[in-house]
């Protein structure tokens, strides 16, 4: 494999059969090698859990991020998992790059910028004050058409996303609905 491959392990000795089977695993890759610029594989096990075994791959293509991820409680079944979702994101990934017909035109992803705690429970006759558990900054801000926010929040594997349209210049954000369909938030027009 051509491409650059990093693998963290967390709560997990890494062995020289568990890194030969991920490789091998990922060897399906070489074909979309033009569209690929990193890899990055975290394995995690957290004893605590019944489905201790985590397994996030994350690939960085050309204009963005695909990103898979996987608990289980054997790493081999997990690993195998992801891979079989992960060949489904790079053919969707590479039909997506293939048909557009101008540059301007091609996907263009941008990265996640933020989770946050959403719980506003009631508790010990006080309200739950929301935290910041966690914040990104990204500094790929290219305009995106609706269309492609959904696909870039697709491929992530989030319900929203916040991006910059193409068409007005503003924020705006993309999110899934109960129902299984898209909505889009738009700022008011002055």
């Amino acid at each position: 494999m051509a491409t650059t491959l990093q693998t963290n392990f967390r709560g997990l000795k890494p062995t020289k059969s568990i890194e030969e089977y991920i490789e091998k695993k990922l060897d399906f890759l070489d074909r979309y090698d033009k569209y690929i610029e990193h890899i990055n594989i975290e394995v995690n096990d957290n004893r605590s859990e019944s489905l201790s075994i985590t397994y996030q791959v994350t690939i960085s293509v050309k204009g963005g991020l695909l990103r898979v991820e996987e608990k289980g409680a054997d790493l081999y079944a997990t690993i195998d998992l992801a891979n079989d979702i992960l060949k489904m994101k790079m053919e969707k990934y590479k039909e997506r790059i293939t048909n557009k017909k101008t540059e301007k035109e091609k996907i263009s992803l941008t990265e996640e910028i933020q989770e946050v705690n959403e719980d506003d429970s009631y508790t010990d006759g006080a309200y739950y004050t929301p935290k910041i558990a966690k914040r990104k900054i990204y500094s790929d801000n290219r305009p995106l058409h609706p269309i492609e926010a959904i696909e870039q929040m697709e491929m992530l594997g989030h319900t929203s996303f916040l991006f910059k349209d193409i068409e007005t210049g503003k924020y705006g954000m993309v999110y899934k609905r109960t129902d299984g369909d898209y909505g889009l938030i738009e700022p008011e027009n002055p």
